[in-house]
């Protein structure tokens, strides 16, 4: 089930049903908006044998199969387990299996979540592709960094932005799924406008548990001094932390530098205590400096406790 994004969805129909959908469309905004579960929802809507009311039935054979991730005209490509890239060979053999005729849909559809984790040598060959693409397929990009892909790509393909989804929608969702009037007021404070998050937080509450920790982490080391800054580098670039867990820590950190730089905006120059020596211009240096970081640990092999440290020292 969908969570908002509705102007993006009746364009994205209507274009369907017209026959004008391009062979390559950019899904890109912030994580856990629901970029992927939107990308699967249009794959059951154009493969769906009875849609109704412009939405795909969910119960007919090809909708069923896609949810399963288990329809022969549907693939999703994303990085291999224990791999930071989506590799060339994982792009060669995607463009063999769109060589061949679609089984039992219309056309084939891909998923390529996570695209900007392409490799250099991965986007050159989907390059190539784009520039003779194949007349019965369609792949959805998706990425929270648009500008980490070729500027011949983008330059190829349909770019539709998602953008955080109104709370009254969120909660409307959650209340569904039986969430109570308590779990409700826990959650909705901390997903600002992202139904991935509050979905992961209804149902692992353990989640919430810990990204208020590393919400107050980030207070904490803004006041600390450069030993327990090192100490926390030293122990984030340590095996209890995997390449997923340090890429949401940082993604963490940004999000509360927006709240906090938001919060400015509203308020004035009111400060909050453990970022009160922070100015408007100091945290908009940090969120580029986590963006920068970010970038760094996914895309190079760049020393992950060097790069914290260097980022904790400019905290």
């Amino acid at each position: 089930m969908l969570i908002g994004h509705k102007k993006q969805w009746d364009f994205l129909a209507k274009s369907a049903e017209a026959g004008h959908l391009p062979h390559a469309l950019l899904f890109y905004g912030q994580e856990h908006l629901g970029k992927k579960t939107f990308a699967i929802e249009f794959a059951k809507y154009i493969s769906c044998l009875d849609k109704k009311s412009g939405i795909p039935c969910q119960k007919c054979i090809n909708c069923i199969s896609i949810r399963k991730n288990l329809f022969p005209d549907f693939l999703i490509v994303e990085p291999e387990l224990l791999s930071k890239e989506i590799q060339i060979f994982q792009i060669r053999g995607l463009i063999e299996k769109l060589s061949f005729r679609p089984y039992s849909a219309k056309i084939k559809i891909t998923v390529l979540a996570k695209a900007h984790l392409m490799s250099q040598e991965a986007q050159n060959c989907f390059l190539k592709f784009l520039e003779e693409p194949l007349g019965e397929a369609l792949i959805i990009l998706i990425t929270e960094h648009p500008y980490s892909l070729l500027p011949t790509i983008l330059s190829r393909i349909q770019k539709i932005k998602f953008f955080p989804v109104g709370s009254e929608n969120i909660k409307k969702f959650l209340a569904e799924k039986g969430a109570g009037e308590r779990a409700l007021s826990e959650i909705l404070p901390f997903v600002s406008g992202k139904p991935g998050l509050a979905v992961d937080f209804f149902e692992a509450p353990e989640k919430l548990k810990e990204r208020k920790k590393f919400m107050l982490d980030l207070g904490e080391l803004a006041r600390a001094d450069l030993a327990f800054r090192f100490k926390y580098a030293e122990n984030i670039a340590g095996d209890s932390f995997d390449f997923a867990k340090r890429k949401e820590i940082l993604g963490i950190w940004v999000e509360c530098l927006r709240n906090l730089l938001l919060s400015r905006f509203e308020r004035g120059e009111k400060r909050e205590e453990k970022f009160s020596h922070y100015s408007i211009n100091k945290i908009e240096e940090e969120i580029k400096l986590l963006q920068e970081i970010d970038s760094l640990i996914s895309g190079t092999n760049i020393n992950v406790r060097l790069a914290f440290e260097i980022l904790l020292m400019k905290l």
